[in-house]
């Protein structure tokens, strides 16, 4: 008759105090929540993770010199920085064509920039430029 060796006992896992899911890593992705920790990345010069800061904006907008009731394109929407602040400027009466082939930023672009009566959202059709210049 052979016994089985008893089974040592596991020794209990170390729950940690760093987490482990992407979402709670990096509170920034949620900053309705953690608006604290957002503030606080951002006043320490780096961009929170999950956002767009604009670079050179005051430098774009100075060579670009948007005018109310303009036309503007946006040809590489992005994360629509320059574009929020260009939509800004051709207000009252003007309107701002956002284009880009980006397929994962492009609708969160949409989404933010639609609230802004001028913008027109023309998608990743690039086809469509010379019929989205048409005024």
């Amino acid at each position: 008759m052979t016994e089985t060796p008893a089974r040592s006992k596991r020794r209990p896992r170390y729950a940690g105090t760093h987490p482990r899911r992407f979402h709670d890593k990096y509170k920034e992705l949620n900053p309705d929540r953690y608006v604290a920790d957002v503030e606080h990345i951002a006043a320490t010069g780096k961009t929170p993770a999950g956002t767009h800061r604009p670079i050179m904006l005051a430098e774009v907008l100075e060579c670009l010199r948007p005018v109310a009731g303009e036309t503007a394109v946006d040809c590489t929407l992005g994360g629509g920085g320059h574009a929020s602040a260009i939509v800004e400027r051709l207000q009252p009466g003007g309107r701002l064509i956002g284009l880009d082939v980006d397929p994962l930023e492009l609708p969160r672009t949409e989404a933010r920039l639609r609230a802004a009566p001028a913008f027109m959202p023309e998608g990743d059709r690039a086809s469509w430029y010379p019929d989205a210049l048409h005024v």
